[in-house]
């Protein structure tokens, strides 16, 4: 058991980075210069710094190996076959969302990828069905809860107070939590197998994020003059773009007093006085 325990600690922290190095598109332009305070800044890059170390050390020998030792088609087969078992979390915070879109392209990715895709290909992308997450952290967000402070936590890196919560929610979303009855609820049951299926699919997932963000991981480490700070900020803007589906953020124009806010009629006189100041200036010479 102690095995599994520290292939668990190596899969979440591949997953918790890895989740870093993708950066969503045109996120300058998207999100300016938008933060997440981080008023435990100091305690935070202590967890960090060690959560980097462990990756070192734990996770990059395990990756690698897998990355150039695994057929694609066989890591493509395991990413779907981990998405495929997350699927009724997502559909249990889009109907908390009200998200109507994410509800049918959820239905029709199972519906899809469970017959013609036989539960291991991903036939719903290439019909129009792109695969999306959503969590409950996600929901929080929708409900209109702030993100609250930056937290990096052990093994499960960059999260925040709203996100840290929402992780306990979906584990009660995950019908492998159920898996021959939740011992937790008083059940009779083998909550053993649960606890194993719920691991297996956390260590395959872990080592399989990690694996396919390699050389991104540390092109940005690399280049990176504080790569906590990258990391935070990145891992921010990935969030921002997932609750708002990637669609840019509608953020309102400051509002301007009513004094600095000019009729069109005076704007056109104004317009008139500066081309009569000009032709003016042009006209008058310079005096010997």
């Amino acid at each position: 058991m102690r095995f599994i325990r520290i292939w668990l600690i190596a899969a979440m922290l591949a997953a918790s980075l890895s989740a870093c190095a993708s950066q969503p598109e045109d996120d300058e332009s998207a999100y300016g210069s938008q933060e997440i305070s981080d008023p435990l800044e100091p305690l935070n890059r202590t967890v960090f710094d060690i959560n980097l170390l462990l990756d070192d050390f734990l996770i990059r020998p395990i990756a690698e190996p897998y990355n150039e030792l695994m057929p694609d088609f066989i890591k493509d087969i395991i990413t779907n076959i981990i998405r495929l078992g997350d699927a009724p979390i997502s559909m249990a915070n889009a109907i908390l969302q009200g998200d109507i879109d994410a509800m049918e392209n959820i239905t029709a990715r199972l519906l899809i990828n469970l017959t013609l895709g036989l539960g291991v290909f991903d036939i719903a992308a290439d019909s129009g069905y792109p695969y999306r997450s959503e969590d409950f952290g996600q929901t929080l967000a929708v409900w209109g809860v702030d993100p609250g402070f930056y937290l990096v936590l052990p093994i499960l890196g960059p999260s925040s107070a709203r996100d840290a919560s929402g992780k306990v929610v979906d584990i009660f979303f995950d019908p492998l939590t159920y898996l021959g009855g939740f011992e937790l609820a008083g059940i009779d049951g083998k909550y053993d197998e649960a606890r194993t299926a719920s691991l297996a699919k956390t260590i395959a997932n872990g080592i399989d994020i990690r694996a396919r963000n390699i050389e991104s991981v540390d092109d940005l480490r690399r280049d990176s003059v504080d790569f906590y700070a990258r990391v935070r900020s990145l891992w921010y803007q990935n969030r921002l773009s997932e609750i708002r589906n990637g669609e840019p953020g509608d953020d309102p124009l400051p509002d301007f007093p009513d004094e600095f806010l000019d009729d069109p009629e005076d704007l056109e006189d104004e317009d008139e006085m500066l081309e009569t100041e000009s032709s003016e200036g042009t006209d008058q010479s310079p005096s010997p």
